[in-house]
C-alpha cells in the first residue's frame, strides 16, 4: 500500500514529538524560562508604571510586555525548525535518501512544522495564564482565542525566514546566523518590550520592515485595547503579505540549496 502525502507527514511528526518529548529537561527549561520571563517584567511593570507612550493599552506595561515575550518565545521555538531538521537529516545520512524517496520537500517542511505549531501554542497557553494569574484585570483569559490567527500569522512569518537558515546551513554546513539575526532584530526593533515609538525615527522606519512590528501592533490592538478586527485588517494583511513573499523566496532557495549540495556531493554529511 502506497503511504499517501499526508502519512508521510504524520510520519515525520510522529517522529518529531517521540524526540521532543524524550528530552523532559529541555521541556523544564522552556516552562521555567516562561516563569522567570513573566516575573521579570511583572516587576518592571510595577517599577515603570503607567506611560503615555502604551496608555492605549489596558493593563499598562506588564501587559503590553507579556504580549512581547510570547511572541519571542514563540519565535525562538519556530524559526530554527528547519534548520534544526536538515542538519539532523544530514548527520544522520537519510536526507539524500528521503529526497530520494516519494517524500517531496513539502511533506518535510509541513510534518517538520507541526510539533513546533503545538508547543508554540503550548507556550503561549503558558505565558498568557501566568500571566493573567499574575494580573487578572489586565489580561482576559479567552484573549488569546481572539487574537489566534494573529498569532499563527507571526508563526509563519519566522518559519519563512527558518527556510533561508536552512538554505544556508546546507550550502556552508556552519551554524545559523539569519535565523539569530532576526530574532534579535525582532526583539529589538518591532517592539517587543518596548514600543517603537522611543526609537530614532530612522529605525522607526527600519520597524517596519520587520514582518512581526505588524504583528505586535494587531496583537496589541485585538487583546489589550479591545479594537475591531476591521481595525488591524492592515497590519494583518501586511503581515500576510510578507508571509507569502518570504516563503515563496524561502522555498526557492531551499531548493537551490538542495540542488547544489546534491552536485557538491555533501548532501549526506554535516
Amino acid at each position: 500500500m502506497t503511504a499517501t502525502a499526508l502519512d508521510r507527514i504524520r510520519a515525520i511528526s510522529r517522529r518529531d514529538m517521540k524526540l521532543k518529548l524524550s528530552y523532559p529537561f529541555d521541556l523544564l527549561t522552556s516552562f521555567w524560562g516562561i516563569v522567570v520571563s513573566v516575573f521579570m517584567f511583572f516587576f518592571i511593570g510595577q517599577l515603570v508604571g503607567d506611560t503615555p507612550l502604551i496608555s492605549e493599552a489596558e493593563g499598562g506595561y506588564f501587559a503590553y510586555a507579556v504580549v512581547g515575550v510570547t511572541v519571542m518565545g514563540i519565535a525562538y521555538a519556530t524559526i530554527g525548525v528547519f534548520t534544526s531538521t536538515f542538519r539532523s537529516e544530514m548527520a544522520n545520512g537519510t536526507l539524500e535518501l528521503l529526497l530520494s524517496s516519494s517524500t517531496r520537500l513539502r511533506d518535510i517542511l509541513l510534518g517538520s512544522l507541526t510539533v513546533p505549531f503545538v508547543f508554540a501554542g503550548v507556550q503561549a497557553l503558558g505565558y498568557f495564564g501566568l500571566g493573567w494569574a499574575l494580573a487578572p484585570d489586565s489580561l482576559h483569559p479567552l484573549a488569546w482565542v481572539r487574537a489566534l490567527p494573529v498569532l499563527i500569522l507571526i508563526v509563519l512569518s519566522f518559519a519563512a525566514i527558518g527556510l533561508f537558515s536552512a538554505a544556508i546551513v546546507i550550502v556552508a554546513q556552519r551554524g545559523d546566523p539569519v535565523g539569530v539575526l532576526f530574532a534579535e532584530a525582532t526583539n529589538l526593533l518591532a517592539g517587543a518590550v518596548f514600543p517603537v515609538a522611543l526609537m530614532p525615527e530612522w529605525l522607526q522606519v527600519v520597524a517596519r520592515f520587520i514582518p512581526t512590528f505588524y504583528g505586535f501592533e494587531a496583537l496589541r490592538s485585538l487583546m489589550l485595547a479591545d479594537a475591531s478586527w476591521a481595525s488591524v485588517a492592515d497590519e494583518l494583511a501586511i503581515l500576510a503579505a510578507f508571509d507569502v513573499a518570504l516563503a515563496v523566496i524561502g522555498v526557492w532557495l531551499l531548493r537551490k540549496a538542495l540542488r547544489f549540495a546534491r552536485v557538491m556531493g555533501t548532501l549526506g554529511t554535516a
